[in-house]
């Protein structure tokens, strides 16, 4: 068999294991995915907020007040290897766990075109106004688009983006959108 068609299986061979994986996550999960969708938000809002004490508290009161099942959660976040919620917020991407859609490869609440926009206004702002190892300049931005300021800058962070010029650096829409 030529090496391309080796390759070629391989691929096939990986995607199908990851295929199965996101299933057998999914039927774990004692959440949906669009559940992980909201704590994720309200994850961003509180941690941007008021930080984060190095557990689930967070995460805790968000399944008590939507009455989610709670040991089940824990014991299935704990399985996909995230420990508080600050971890869950950064690695435990809903696209991650059950898999990507149709839209998107990675969590992102902004369509590709803002994303894109942001970038390449970032592109223009960080070498005049400089990067103080914050998101000031993403933040301004964010509000002035009109986007959810604390869940974007979240979704940044989880892509190697803690400061506008590592957002620069690393975040790829590529990475992000299909």
């Amino acid at each position: 068999m030529c090496p391309k068609a080796n390759k070629r299986l391989r691929r096939k061979a990986a995607a199908q294991e990851m295929t199965r994986r996101y299933r057998i996550a999914e039927k774990q999960s004692p959440i949906t995915r669009d559940q992980f969708d909201v704590l994720h938000d309200y994850l961003a809002e509180q941690i941007i907020a008021h930080g984060h004490d190095g557990t689930f508290a967070i995460t805790l009161q968000w399944l008590l007040d939507h009455q989610y099942p709670i040991d089940e959660t824990i014991t299935f976040l704990e399985s996909q290897s995230l420990h508080d919620d600050f971890e869950l917020t950064i690695t435990g991407d809903p696209h991650k766990l059950f898999g990507p859609t149709n839209e998107r490869l990675a969590r992102m609440p902004m369509p590709r075109h803002g994303l894109e926009s942001l970038l390449n206004w970032l592109e223009e702002q960080v070498p005049v106004q400089g990067c103080d190892q914050s998101t000031r300049l993403t933040k301004t931005w964010l509000q002035d688009h009109g986007y959810p300021v604390a869940i974007a800058e979240m979704a940044l962070l989880a892509q190697g983006g803690g400061c506008d010029c590592e957002i620069l650096l690393n975040v790829d829409p590529k990475q992000i959108y299909p």
